[in-house]
C-alpha cells in the first residue's frame, strides 16, 4: 500500500503554462524595439535561473525576471509606463481563474479521507488555503 502520493498542482491538476507562455509572449513584443526576440528568451531564462534560490517557482518571482530582463536588454531606457505594464501581467497572471486539468478531479476524489500537505500559496493568492503547517483534508 503506498502510504505518500505527491502531487504538482501547476499543470498536474490545473492549467498553468499558458499563463507563462503568454505573458513570455508580451515581453517579446513590449522588448521588440531594443533587441531581437530570441536575446528576450535567452535572457528571461537566465534571469529565471539566476532568481530561481532568491524567489523560489511561481508567478512573482516570473514576473521579477520579466522586470529585469526588460530593464537589462533596453540598457536601463525601458520607461516606468512598461514597467507597470509587466507588473500588471504579473497581477493579472495571479488574478487568471483556476481551470482544473480534465479527469484530475475524478483522481482527487480517489485520495478522499487522505492528508495532503503542501504550501497552496506560493504565487501569493490569497483564495487558496496555505497548507504548509498543517494537513488538507480531501
Amino acid at each position: 500500500m503506498y502510504k505518500l502520493i505527491a502531487f504538482d498542482g501547476d499543470d498536474t491538476l490545473w492549467h498553468n503554462e499558458p499563463l507563462f507562455r503568454e505573458a513570455h509572449v508580451q515581453l517579446r513584443e513590449m522588448l521588440g524595439h531594443y533587441v531581437d526576440p530570441e536575446k528576450v528568451d535567452d535572457r528571461l531564462y537566465q534571469a529565471e535561473l539566476a532568481n530561481l534560490s532568491i524567489y523560489g517557482y511561481g508567478v512573482t518571482g516570473f514576473t521579477l525576471s520579466m522586470i529585469e530582463t526588460a530593464i537589462e536588454l533596453s540598457d536601463r531606457k525601458i520607461s516606468a509606463e512598461d514597467i507597470h505594464k509587466l507588473a500588471e501581467i504579473g497581477k493579472s497572471m495571479l488574478r487568471a481563474p483556476t481551470r482544473i486539468i480534465d479527469g484530475a478531479e475524478s483522481v482527487l476524489k480517489l485520495c478522499q479521507g487522505s492528508e495532503l500537505q503542501g504550501h497552496f500559496d506560493h504565487q501569493g493568492r490569497s483564495d487558496r488555503p496555505a497548507a504548509q503547517d498543517r494537513p488538507i483534508r480531501l
